[in-house]
């Protein structure tokens, strides 16, 4: 596991320890500013074992970061971050502190339009719609 120091250095900037929410802009690039929580930079959060965080989940997070370290951001000007859908969550290449322009699209956008410009898979849609 990463010491504090390296954890700060890897997640400085972006939407860690604020509230972003992200924006689809009509050619289709995503960014995120201030906003609603549906923007959070792509890190596993670790915590003790408990009632709620079982240590299956413990490790199933540990797996998961692991998963999110190993994606080669070599040259990549955007950060990795999560963006919360209401069909759930989705790995994307975020400008952090890029501010929603008229015709964006944000989280609070029709869900029609969001799966559009996000290209949610229509196999997606169906699965959540199954649970």
């Amino acid at each position: 596991m990463e010491n504090a120091m390296e954890l700060r250095t890897r997640t400085s900037g972006g939407c860690t320890g604020k509230q972003c929410g992200y924006n689809v802009s009509p050619s289709k690039s995503v960014g995120c500013d201030e906003g609603d929580g549906s923007c959070i930079t792509a890190m596993m959060v670790m915590a003790e074992e408990s009632d709620f965080h079982s240590s299956e989940l413990q490790q199933a997070s540990e797996d998961i970061q692991k998963i999110i370290d190993g994606i080669d951001q070599k040259g990549e000007t955007r950060k990795l971050s999560f963006l919360a859908t209401h069909r759930g969550i989705m790995l994307a290449w975020v400008e952090h502190d890029r501010p929603a322009k008229e015709g964006d699209l944000t989280a609070s956008s029709d869900p029609a339009d969001l799966e559009a410009a996000l290209g949610i898979k229509s196999a997606t849609a169906k699965a959540f719609d199954a649970v």
